[in-house]
């Protein structure tokens, strides 16, 4: 316990992890300012407005649906100039004027419906949260070997598995702090922007299903804080961790994504890492495949396939298990210096 209270104490009190706490804050506080200045809260006035100009819309709407049933029910004289005819050619369905009608809140103003929008920003959070747990986690345990401060360490607690428990545990118990404490805020920040520019209301079914999602976010921080640790641990120095991450976007994400779309290849996404994560985030993904639309001159119809959440934590605690084992092994075998 003295051992977690003090990387605790180290972890907080690094310039970097100020820096990131500040950053994160900052674009949470970005991303509030453009919700507050493109929503507002309908007055009565925007209502009645609307509902004017919805009733107006509708009108036009039967007419025009009546010009076309109109203009399909004449048969047209040679040479004859025909503006129903030229606007609703033979054959047109009229009723696709009619299959999607106005309503009150096609002409209300842009409102903030905490109900509707707060899933999808409880997980720009988590992405956020992911990047602040990889780069101080990566940082945290680099800095150590960058300084020396690793060996000092080893020379009081020569046993090695527990220092490196300890500090993973010490990481990961802040950035779970970190979490909880913005989750909470984000959610006030939310609920107050809802309240003066939209709707607050949630029902107790939503709530639930928002805590699940923030849950899920905070999980993703936590296991990009592991990621990054355990990778820095086995370079010895954050700039391996970094250099891993840029590498794994341009080569696996980017690069993969390219090569796969020239191969014309089923399910591209399967092998993506970020498709685990959005379905992750989003309770499964769908994705639509057509490959095999483009093999002959036939048209044919796409598939649509799913990635689960059991799916994406299947291959997230793979990875988990196996980049943490590899770099507790050469923790424990490699020689320091």
């Amino acid at each position: 316990m003295k051992l977690i209270r003090a990387e605790l104490a180290r972890l907080f009190a690094r310039r970097f992890t100020r820096i990131a706490l500040v950053g994160v804050l900052l674009l949470l506080a970005g991303i509030a300012t453009v919700i507050w200045i493109t929503n507002h809260k309908p007055t009565p006035a925007d209502r009645l407005s609307a509902h004017i100009a919805a009733e107006q819309a509708l009108t036009e709407r039967n007419a025009a649906y009546q010009q076309c049933v109109d203009a399909q029910s004449r048969t047209p004289s040679p040479g004859a100039t025909d503006s129903g005819a030229k606007q609703f050619p033979p054959g047109f369905d009229c009723h696709q004027i009619t299959d999607y009608p106005s309503t009150d809140a096609d002409f209300l103003p842009a409102s903030f419906r905490l109900a509707a929008a707060g899933p999808d920003l409880f997980r720009a959070l988590g992405a956020l949260l992911a990047l602040f747990g990889f780069a101080v986690g990566a940082s945290f345990i680099g800095a150590e070997w960058s300084s020396g401060g690793i060996l000092t360490l080893l020379l009081w607690r020569p046993n090695r598995t527990p220092v490196w428990l300890g500090k993973l545990g010490s990481l990961l118990l802040g950035v779970l702090g970190v979490g909880v404490v913005y989750s909470v805020l984000w959610y006030a920040t939310l609920w107050v922007l809802a309240d003066n520019r939209g709707s607050s209301a949630l029902t107790a079914g939503a709530l639930r299903s928002l805590a699940l999602v923030d849950v899920r976010a905070i999980t993703l921080a936590l296991v990009a804080a592991t990621v990054g640790y355990a990778v820095s641990a086995l370079g010895r120095n954050t700039a391996t961790a970094l250099g891993a991450a840029v590498a794994w976007v341009v080569i696996f994400e980017v690069g993969t994504r390219i090569i796969l779309g020239l191969m014309n290849a089923a399910r591209p996404e399967r092998w993506l890492l970020s498709s685990y994560v959005q379905a992750w985030l989003t309770n499964g993904a769908r994705f639509f495949d057509e490959s095999k639309c483009h093999n002959g001159p036939d048209p044919c119809v796409g598939v649509w396939w799913r990635i689960s959440a059991q799916q994406s934590a299947l291959v997230g605690v793979t990875l988990l298990v196996v980049v943490t084992a590899v770099s507790l092994y050469s923790f424990r075998r490699r020689d320091v210096t």
